[in-house]
């Protein structure tokens, strides 16, 4: 077929095209051995292995990708949703995340969404139409329905949308509540006027929107006035 094709160099020097029907005309085989051996599945002696490997080495064959994942029904590729990739916690994540995806075989398709209403909605249709394997979503402008109505792989980051889709995320109450001791037991002078003065704290922009969202930021708030005074 001529998606198996893929271009080799012949002992003549030409450039040529080699399929798997020629690698198990080389070795003596049928294709469906040679597909076994290439995938990794099913049982083929040691011997015959020895044979594909070395037709295939003879004729630098290389499977074609898109024609493995089509019939496996798989893209290899994971797609990452973040609100701004510049932001320094997120290009961490990303690059953490990424490092991660690579280690288990996957690739990555990583997409900023501050600025482009539309991104996430396109992210997701193309988890539909399987172009990627799963999404991992750290943006929060869509409404949950979005996402729920998939019986996609999606996985969260820190938004809840129910038992449906798994969910990574931190205790924010937890986290506000250790920052608001730190900062009393330090006796934060700069934050103890910021309170006084009625000046708010200057958070990111992202971290302000999550903590309101969330309600972390009225319990922060909350909790740092209730330890100061």
């Amino acid at each position: 077929r001529s998606s198996d094709l893929v271009k080799s160099n012949n002992r003549t020097g030409k450039v040529s095209m080699a399929s798997i029907r020629d690698v198990a005309r080389r070795a003596g085989v049928g294709v469906g051995t040679v597909s076994r051996v290439i995938n990794g599945n099913g049982y083929v002696s040691a011997d015959t292995k020895k044979k594909i490997e070395k037709a295939i080495e003879e004729l630098e064959y290389t499977p074609n990708e898109l024609a493995r994942n089509l019939f496996r029904n798989k893209t290899g590729i994971v797609g990452i949703l973040v609100p701004d990739v510049d932001h320094p916690f997120f290009s961490s994540y990303v690059r953490q995340t990424e490092a991660a995806l690579y280690e288990l075989g996957y690739k990555t398709l990583i997409s900023s969404t501050i600025g482009v209403s539309n991104r996430e909605e396109e992210f997701l249709d193309m988890l539909d139409r399987n172009m990627v394997d799963g999404i991992i979503t750290g943006s929060h402008t869509l409404e949950g329905d979005e996402y729920l109505k998939r019986k996609k792989t999606i996985v969260s980051l820190d938004r809840d949308f129910g038992s449906g889709i798994p969910m990574v995320g931190s205790d924010h109450m937890s986290g506000g509540e250790m920052a608001a001791n730190i900062l009393i037991k330090n006796k934060s002078n700069d934050f103890q006027r910021s309170l006084t003065s009625g000046h708010l704290l200057k958070f990111s922009p992202f971290t302000h929107q999550v903590m309101i969202q969330t309600g972390e930021l009225n319990h922060f708030l909350m909790l740092i006035t209730e330890l100061h005074t």
